[in-house]
């Protein structure tokens, strides 16, 4: 029976087990204000109204046996603690232990016993002393690495397991830093008669399906949590068919999302679920709104009692859908996160990267920058990300293997950029990095073919169309990666078209880069353009790696009062310079950050000979530490005062930005 208990009292009779099926530990700083907000509050008040009660609300649960299938369906089998505590058949050298699994209130359970904690660490009572000798706590959480953070917060493990449990580290410090300690007012109420809870036990027979919609202090439930309610409400009324599959496959859905380095956040994997599972039919869902997608999910879950299910309306199938393709979904964005992570730690793949069989004078670099490059520094949009989940398990390969030949036609683009430099160089007197570029624009191919791996194809579609994408992606999916299986080859030829058949590809070159008037240091494209250049230069530093080190900067920047005081500048006024001159790509460059902080005021004929120079007062970039673009600039105008030359080098270096671009995209 539903019974008030003293909160001092609740984690000394009762051992709390959190379900797989709970979300993660999901309170942040306003729910943990208001509850030691709560605990002040209530402490003023029991001083002045000793009989006064304040009630933190109710912890539903159902209660177990040893011998309960609920303590196989509903946790973690690796968590050591619950193995301990069935092995004693819940005897403890004081007695019997009733257990109870938590349905509805973990939050509080979980913050309320790291604040008793707080005020009394490693208090007896909230740890119970088994049988067999183990010592376990009164609250013990799923899935097992979960717990183990939750047990190296407790100090009962010296580390903590390699996934972090951020949301509980963090809660950890701010009842530390906030909740005062054993002398404070709060801490005898909280372990006094005046602070209670409504512990109450579930009936046997009650299901599982309608507590997994409860909300838990005005932590709004998220569209995944919703998502998977009306999912179990749909297999109970088929007879929960799939109940455990179900609840397991959801903690494999948090543990993969939740662990450092993933790509996803529940909204985000709703989002991709629902590409994989309907944009084959030809419904757009990877720039639809949350709501539409979850009620998508409402709708196709509801089926109204006594109709009979159909192809159109099948909960129960629909249910089987979700695990089945959530399972692979699962499995791609794990070894993605991996590979991604290996990547940022420096764990190198031994395979080369797709960029050495373009540039032969750069840098060899690994394949693994190629997922730092792309995932981590160009930071894909939905529906790249889409296309390389799904291309794992479609065509057995990893992200940087080749899939196929891309051939792209640069017949138009290289005419563009000979035309361009044709106008730019008139009144320029010959310079050796003219010619150079000169060369930079006829070197690039009419025709070029090169091998693509799923990374290069995501890299092309978000750089050439990206946000403004014309119809046609959701033919992809609906051709290629959503019907039985297409060859490979045959997906990167539809990219191509895809990229070609709008003029994409030359507008980004041409117009993005070559003739842009205004690139923000923001932009993606503005900084991954740099970076690469960085990257292929011959000697150039890998600025994926050490983006943090490396700024975005304008060489050519400065006050325009103090532009305008040197003859020659060229500039109509100051709205003309930073409209039209300020931001043009050919302005900027991936440059060391202390020399660019040193740089800031320097004045702009000063600049490319403190590039080639490695320094500005006192500090000094060493030379192998110095980017390759800086150097570039140094050598090639470090000598000149010549402020309208400067200027055209600025234009003219701009189509050298667009000639690499033609051969690297």
């Amino acid at each position: 029976m539903p019974q008030y208990r003293y909160i001092s009292q609740l984690f000394a009779q009762t051992v709390f087990i959190i379900p797989t099926f709970q979300r993660p530990y999901a309170w942040e700083e306003p729910q943990w204000n208001d509850l030691v907000d709560d605990l002040g509050v209530g402490a003023l008040r029991r001083a002045a109204s000793p009989a006064w009660i304040h009630y933190f609300g109710a912890i539903h649960t159902i209660p177990c046996q040893p011998d309960s299938p609920l303590l196989v369906d509903y946790v973690d089998p690796n968590n050591a603690d619950i193995a301990s505590l069935r092995d004693c058949n819940f005897e403890g050298i004081d007695g019997y232990q009733p257990v109870h699994l938590v349905v509805d209130g973990q939050q509080r359970l979980i913050t309320l016993f790291k604040l008793l904690e707080n005020y009394n660490p490693a208090a007896a009572a909230r740890y119970v002393a088994l049988t067999n000798g183990t010592t376990i706590p009164r609250l013990i959480l799923n899935p097992a690495d979960d717990h183990g953070h939750w047990r190296f917060l407790l100090g009962l493990d010296q580390q903590p397991p390699p996934k972090s449990q951020e949301r509980l580290h963090h809660m950890s410090q701010y009842v530390a830093d906030h909740a005062g300690n054993a002398g404070d007012p709060r801490h005898s109420f909280l372990t006094g008669p005046g602070a209670q809870v409504l512990l109450a036990p579930l009936p046997p027979g009650t299901t599982l399906a309608p507590f997994l919609t409860l909300n838990d202090r005005g932590k709004d439930l998220t569209r995944l949590e919703k998502v998977k309610s009306l999912a179990m409400e749909a297999d109970q009324n088929v007879g929960a068919i799939q109940a455990v599959a179900l609840n397991q496959h959801f903690g494999g859905i948090y543990r993969s999302i939740d662990q450092i380095g993933s790509l996803l956040d529940e909204d985000q994997f709703i989002r991709h679920l629902s590409i994989v599972l309907w944009e084959p039919q030809g419904d757009r869902f990877h720039d639809a709104s949350m709501d539409r997608i979850y009620m998508q999910y409402r709708d196709q879950f509801h089926q109204d009692p006594g109709t009979q299910p159909n192809a159109v309306n099948n909960p129960a199938n629909l249910v089987a859908q979700v695990i089945a393709k959530s399972e692979l979904l699962i499995d791609a964005h794990n070894h993605l996160s991996t590979r991604l992570r290996n990547a940022i730690n420096g764990v190198v793949i031994g395979v080369p990267s797709f960029a050495n069989a373009l540039f032969s004078n750069a840098p060899a670099r690994d394949a693994s920058d190629d997922y730092q490059m792309v995932l981590d520094s160009l930071l894909l949009q939905t529906k790249q990300l889409a296309l390389l989940l799904a291309m794992r398990d479609r065509y057995q390969v990893d992200w940087h293997e080749a899939i196929g030949v891309l051939t792209l036609n640069n017949t138009d683009i290289r005419t563009a950029l000979l035309a361009d430099y044709a106008v730019y160089a008139v009144d320029v007197p010959e310079e050796p990095w003219m010619q150079t570029i000169l060369h930079e624009i006829e070197a690039i191919p009419l025709e070029s073919q090169r091998p693509v791996t799923p990374l290069y194809l995501a890299e092309l579609l978000y750089l050439i169309v990206g946000d403004s994408a014309p119809g046609g992606y959701t033919a992809l999916w609906q051709n290629y990666l959503g019907q039985p299986q297409t060859n490979a080859q045959d997906l990167v030829t539809s990219c191509r078209n895809y990229l070609a058949g709008f003029g994409r590809r030359y507008n980004f070159v041409v117009s993005v880069i070559a003739r842009s008037e205004f690139l923000g240091n923001g932009s993606p494209h503005l900084k991954h353009l740099l970076r690469e250049y960085e990257c292929c230069l011959r000697g150039g530093l890998n600025a994926h790696r050490r983006r943090e080190e490396h700024d975005i900067e304008h060489f050519f920047a400065r006050a325009f009062n103090a532009i305008a005081a040197i003859p020659g500048h060229g500039f109509a006024s100051e709205a003309d310079y930073v409209q039209r001159f300020l931001d043009r790509p050919g302005n900027k460059l991936v440059l060391d950050s202390s020399l660019n902080l040193c740089l800031g005021h320097t004045p702009v004929c000063a600049k490319p000979p403190a590039y080639s120079a490695g320094h500005c007062g006192q500090v000094h970039v060493p030379f192998a530490d110095m980017t390759r673009s800086a150097l570039q600039i140094g050598h090639d105008v470090g000598n000149t005062q010549d402020l309208g030359l400067l200027r055209k080098y600025v234009y003219l270096r701009q189509l050298r930005l667009a000639a690499f671009a033609a051969q690297r995209f």
